[in-house]
């Protein structure tokens, strides 16, 4: 909303002064008046923190306060300049991501270079009202590259991602992870064509992803983990094309795995264990050759056999498909997977015998096949440690 300031009432006010005559103090009061523009002047150098506080003093503060000029000159007297361009760490991002990614699976602790401490005022633009987020996204984000986490100020109450986010054409990194995120995903994200990094990961964030998240065709890095996100995985992850990693695990995604995943031909990590998925699992998984880790495991729902295909991926070192519905037996081609670490097939229907191409896998360190049917070996087993 934007109204003429010179328009308003004046605001009467009361004060108490002190006067001294003869060596006596005096208290008294006095009335008097303030127009509009001298008051819009004085309150927009209240911090943009607390000066909404000040609409409670009277109608005309509450007026002045929501409008977009003195939403804009208020922070303007305490943002900084140099504020208004942030860019990531000069070192290789896709570096980054692909460390990022192992050591989320490792579950140990992200380091340093993969969080960013976000400023004050990136802070208050995720609880800001909609008129001061806007202004503050087309007047001072503009040329944002970088946001980083909302450790500890997310976690006292909910926040949602607003709409106008869709306003920083600039972003190529954005980490909201553990930020106390709520509710959907706003499609004015999806809008965000410059976004490489993308960490959304154990808030609760709900409802489905939008198949605009095809038009984040420079995507390398989409962590949506532990979150309350559910429906169908959407065909267009296929136009994803520089993803190198992709974790949507430990939602509630549901109905088949999309054949399209397979024309992600970069992803080092795909992890979308402990959903609801159901189905085969798809062959055209065996084009994903650059793959490392593979973690399909606690979906319950997913049948069929395991694909001879996925022995086409030479660099995979982590296949786990434990605890889901699969039947058949273990494919001989699983032999060739010389880098393969851990093997995790526990908890399926899987039975007959175990292939010799097996006895090979020197590099293996585990391998479990338990709770299944009933498995023979010719061979023995010797794990590297």
């Amino acid at each position: 909303m934007d109204v003429d300031v010179g328009s308003l009432p004046s605001v009467k006010l009361r004060a108490q002064a002190f006067e001294e005559i003869d060596g006596i103090e005096y208290e008294r009061q006095v009335d008097f008046e303030i127009d509009a523009p001298l008051l819009a002047k004085l309150l927009s150098w209240s911090h943009p923190k607390q000066v909404h506080r000040l609409r409670l003093l009277c109608k005309t503060a509450n007026t002045i306060i929501m409008t977009r000029n003195f939403a804009r000159e208020c922070i303007s007297h305490f943002v900084p300049l140099a504020a208004t361009t942030k860019t990531p760490d000069s070192n290789s991002l896709t570096e980054q991501f692909d460390r990022i990614a192992v050591s989320n699976l490792a579950k140990t602790k992200r380091s340093s270079m993969s969080f960013q401490k976000p400023s004050e005022f990136e802070e208050l633009f995720f609880q800001w009202p909609p008129l001061y987020q806007h202004v503050f996204a087309l007047d001072f984000m503009p040329h944002y590259t970088s946001i980083g986490r909302l450790i500890g100020f997310g976690r006292r109450r909910a926040l949602v991602i607003p709409p106008f986010i869709g306003e920083l054409k600039s972003l190529v990194r954005l980490d909201l992870a553990m930020s106390g995120i709520a509710g959907p995903l706003p499609d004015e994200l999806m809008s965000l064509t410059t976004l490489e990094f993308l960490d959304l990961s154990r808030n609760r964030i709900r409802g489905e992803i939008s198949g605009k998240v095809g038009q984040l065709v420079n995507l390398k890095h989409l962590e949506l983990r532990d979150n309350e996100l559910e429906g169908a995985l959407p065909v267009e992850f296929g136009a994803l094309s520089k993803l190198r990693h992709l974790s949507l695990a430990e939602n509630r995604f549901s109905g088949s795995i999309p054949d399209t995943l397979c024309q992600c031909v970069q992803l080092v990590t795909l992890d979308l264990s402990r959903n609801m998925l159901s189905g085969a699992i798809p062959s055209t998984f065996g084009s994903l050759v650059s793959l490392t880790h593979l973690l399909l495991n606690n979906n319950n729902k997913l049948t069929g056999p395991i694909p001879a295909e996925l022995g086409l991926l030479s660099r995979l070192r982590t296949l786990n498909l434990s605890k889901n519905g699969l039947s058949g037996v273990i494919p001989g081609e699983i032999g060739k997977l010389q880098e393969l670490r851990h093997f995790l097939v526990n908890g399926n229907q899987l039975g007959g015998e175990i292939p010799a191409s097996m006895a090979g896998m020197d590099n293996l360190e585990q391998c479990n096949l338990g709770n299944n049917g009933r498995f023979t070996c010719l061979f023995e087993f010797e794990f590297a440690y």
